[in-house]
C-alpha cells in the first residue's frame, strides 16, 4: 500500500513540473512576440538622410520647368488653375514613396515621432543614433513631449483679418532618438537657386525654396489637422504659419510659407493624421529682384513688404478665396490700405454676355464697378483711391482673378504679385496719379504675373476695341514704375504708358517679361523713358510705339519672329543696345548705341541717359530669354 500511494506521488510531482516548463515556454514565446511588436512600433520613428558634413548628396530632378513657348488662349471658363509645375505626382496616399525634389543646398528631410520633441537642426545626431542596433530603440517614439491639441481650418474657411505678427512655436533641444534611418533619391538636374539633391519620406511629395517664400507638398488628403511650421537653420524656435496657408490640391496637401527673407530654413510639418512629422533642413530661400525705378532711392519698401522680404509692421493680413470674397469683402480689404491681401485659388466676377445681359451662374463680388459711359464702357473693376502700402498677392501658383481687374488712383507704393488674370473687360491692373501731379504718387510693382487676353461681351466703343479687354497694365500721370517677371499671353493690349500727349509719367522699367503673341503695346509710350532689358519678345504682332516724346532704351532683348519692332505712328528715336533680333527686323527708330549714355535725338527731359539706378541683374540676349521663359509668372522664384 506504501509503494503505491508512493507511485501516485510520484506521478502528480511529474505531470506537475511538465505543465510548469510548458507554462514557462508559453510565457517566453508571448514575451518574445511583445518584444518583437514594440520593435516594430518604435521603428516608425525614422530619420532619413545625414547632414550635409556626414554624407555626399545624391542629384534629383529640379522643378524649375521651362514655361513651353506655345501657350495656349486661356480665356476660357473653364480653365484650370492649379498649375503646379514643381509637382508632376497626383497620389495622395501615404505609402507614396516619391523622392522629393531639390528645394536648397545641402537639404535633408527626415520623418520623427509626433509625439517626440524635434530639432530639425540636429540631423547630424539624429542620424548617428538612428544607426544604432533597432533594439535600443524600443520606446524612442514615447517622448514626454506632446502636440498641441489645436487643429488648423481649411482655408475656405478664412472670414477675418491678421496682424503682421507671427505665432511663435518653441522646439525641444533635444533631438528624437530614431530606431532605423532609410533614405532615398534618384538622380536629376538641378538650377542654381536649388539643391542638387535630398531624401524623401514616405509622405513628402515635394518642397521648394522660392524667392521670399517656400513651399511643401506631402501626401494627405485632409489638412483640417495639420500644422507647418519654419525657422531659420540658425533659430532655436520655429514659428507657425497661418492656417490659411495650408490647404488641399489635386496634388496633395500643400503648405505655402510667405514673406521670408533670404536665408536657409527649416520646415516641419505636424500632417495630423500620421505617426510621424516631415521635417525639412536648409531649404534655400532667395530675394527678389529689386531692380528698377519702384525702387531706385526708395528704401520703405513696395507694397506691404519691406525690402528684406518680411511684412512691415501693424500690416493686416487677409486671406480671400472665391467662398469668402464677400464675407471678407475683397473689395474693402484692398481699399484699406496699409494691408497685405492674399488671394487663394480663383476667384470669379459674372461680366455681360451681351447687352444687359450679366451672367448668372457667377456669385457677384460685393463692390465691384460697373460703368456705362455712352461711347465707352468700365466694367467689373475694383477701384482704389489714395491708400498706400498694399501687396495684392497670390497664395501658390493657382490664385486667379477671373473676368475683373483693379485700378489704383492717387496710391503709394503698390505691389502685386503672383497672380493670373483672365477675361477682364476692362484693365487687368492699371495704374493713374493726378494730371501736373506725377510726381506725387507712384513707387509701383508689378511681378511675377501672368496676363492672359482679356474679354468684354458689351463693347461700347465706337471702335469696338475692347472685345478682348482693354489694357493689361496701363500707367497715368505717375512715376517710379517696375514691370518685371511677367508672362503676357495673346494680349489685345499690354501697357499704355500715358493715355494722350499731354499726360506725364516718368521712370519706367519692364525686365525680366515674357511677350508671347500679343497684338499691341509693348508698350505704347507718351512722355515716358522706359528702360527695357532682358525680355524676351516672341511672334508678338507689334512690339512698341513711341510718342510725345517718348524715349526707350532697349538693352539686352531678345525679338523672335514679331511681325514689326514698331508701328507707323513711330516718329522719334530710341536707343537698342546689346539686343538679339531673331526673324524680327530692327525699326529704323531705334539707333544701335555702344552705351546707355550715348545720346539720340529726342526732347525727353527725364533720365534719358538711364543712369538712374544699374540693375542687380543683367545678362546678355540669350541668357535673357532663357531666364524668361524659366522664372517668369505666378510661383517661380527669380533665379
Amino acid at each position: 500500500m506504501k509503494r503505491f500511494m508512493r507511485f501516485v506521488v510520484s506521478v502528480l510531482l511529474i505531470s506537475v513540473m511538465t505543465l510548469t516548463a510548458f507554462g514557462c515556454s508559453i510565457e517566453f514565446e508571448l514575451s518574445s512576440a511583445e518584444s518583437s511588436t514594440s520593435s516594430q512600433k518604435s521603428s516608425t520613428s525614422r530619420n532619413y538622410g545625414k547632414s550635409s558634413k556626414e554624407s555626399s548628396s545624391l542629384e534629383i530632378s529640379s522643378d524649375s520647368e521651362v514655361e513651353d513657348s506655345s501657350y495656349e488662349d486661356s480665356s476660357s471658363e473653364n480653365e484650370e488653375t492649379s498649375k503646379n509645375s514643381s509637382t508632376k505626382s497626383s497620389s495622395k496616399s501615404s505609402s507614396s514613396k516619391s523622392s522629393a525634389k531639390s528645394s536648397s543646398k545641402s537639404s535633408s528631410v527626415s520623418s520623427t515621432s509626433k509625439n517626440s520633441s524635434v530639432k530639425s537642426s540636429s540631423s547630424k545626431s539624429s542620424s548617428k543614433s538612428s544607426s544604432k542596433s533597432s533594439s535600443s530603440s524600443k520606446s524612442s517614439s514615447k517622448s514626454s513631449s506632446s502636440k498641441s491639441s489645436s487643429s488648423k481650418s481649411s482655408s475656405s474657411k478664412s472670414s477675418s483679418s491678421k496682424s503682421s505678427s507671427s505665432k511663435s512655436s518653441s522646439s525641444s533641444s533635444s533631438s528624437s532618438k530614431s530606431s532605423s534611418s532609410k533614405s532615398s533619391s534618384s538622380s536629376s538636374s538641378s538650377n542654381s537657386t536649388q539643391n542638387p539633391s535630398t531624401p524623401s519620406t514616405d509622405l513628402l511629395l515635394d518642397y521648394k525654396g522660392l524667392s521670399e517664400g517656400a513651399y511643401v507638398l506631402w501626401a494627405d488628403s485632409k489638412t483640417s489637422s495639420a500644422k507647418v511650421y519654419y525657422k531659420l537653420s540658425s533659430a532655436s524656435s520655429y514659428t507657425e504659419i497661418d492656417s490659411e496657408l495650408i490647404r488641399e490640391t489635386s496634388a496633395g496637401a500643400r503648405a505655402d510659407i510667405l514673406g521670408l527673407k533670404a536665408g536657409k530654413y527649416d520646415i516641419k510639418v505636424d500632417v495630423g493624421s500620421s505617426d510621424e512629422d516631415i521635417v525639412i533642413t536648409g531649404v534655400n530661400v532667395t530675394s527678389y529682384d529689386r531692380s528698377g525705378y519702384a525702387h531706385a532711392g526708395y528704401t520703405k519698401g513696395v507694397g506691404a513688404y519691406n525690402d528684406d522680404g518680411t511684412l512691415k509692421s501693424g500690416v493686416k493680413v487677409y486671406y480671400v478665396t472665391e467662398e469668402t470674397k464677400n464675407s471678407v469683402t475683397l473689395v474693402k480689404a484692398i481699399q484699406a490700405g496699409n494691408a497685405c491681401i492674399r488671394i487663394i485659388g480663383r476667384i470669379s466676377c459674372p461680366q455681360y454676355k451681351s447687352k444687359n445681359s450679366l451672367e448668372t451662374n457667377i456669385t457677384d463680388i460685393s463692390g465691384i464697378s460697373r460703368k456705362n459711359l455712352g461711347d465707352d464702357s468700365y466694367w467689373n473693376m475694383i477701384d482704389i483711391s489714395g491708400k498706400s502700402n498694399i501687396t495684392v498677392e497670390g497664395v501658390g501658383d493657382d490664385a486667379e482673378f477671373y473676368q475683373f481687374g483693379m485700378t489704383f488712383k492717387k496710391c503709394n507704393s503698390i505691389e502685386v504679385r503672383n497672380l493670373t488674370f483672365t477675361d477682364y473687360p476692362e484693365d487687368a491692373c492699371s495704374f493713374e496719379g493726378a494730371s501736373g501731379a506725377q510726381d506725387d504718387y507712384g513707387h509701383y510693382w508689378v511681378h511675377n504675373n501672368k496676363f492672359n487676353r482679356g474679354k468684354n461681351g458689351w463693347d461700347l466703343t465706337s471702335e469696338q476695341d475692347k472685345g478682348y479687354g482693354d489694357g493689361a497694365t496701363d500707367v497715368k500721370h505717375c512715376s517710379n514704375v517696375t514691370m518685371s517677371y511677367n508672362i503676357y499671353n495673346q494680349c489685345q493690349k499690354t501697357m499704355l504708358c500715358g493715355g494722350g500727349d499731354s499726360h506725364i509719367q516718368y521712370n519706367i522699367t519692364l525686365h525680366h517679361n515674357y511677350y508671347y503673341k500679343n497684338k499691341s503695346r509693348l508698350p505704347l509710350a507718351r512722355a515716358a523713358n522706359i528702360h527695357i532689358y532682358n525680355c524676351y519678345f516672341e511672334s508678338n504682332t507689334t512690339c512698341m510705339s513711341m510718342r510725345a516724346n517718348a524715349i526707350i532704351l532697349s538693352e539686352a532683348n531678345y525679338y523672335k519672329s514679331n511681325s514689326t519692332h514698331t508701328d507707323d505712328k513711330t516718329k522719334i528715336y530710341g536707343k537698342s543696345l546689346n539686343d538679339k533680333y531673331d526673324g524680327t527686323s530692327q525699326s529704323k527708330y531705334f539707333t544701335t548705341v555702344s552705351s546707355r549714355s550715348q545720346s539720340v535725338t529726342t526732347s525727353n527731359k527725364y533720365d534719358k541717359n538711364f543712369s538712374t539706378y544699374s540693375p542687380s541683374y543683367l545678362t546678355n540676349a540669350d541668357t535673357a530669354k532663357s531666364d524668361c521663359t524659366s522664372y517668369a509668372g505666378p510661383g517661380k522664384a527669380n533665379r
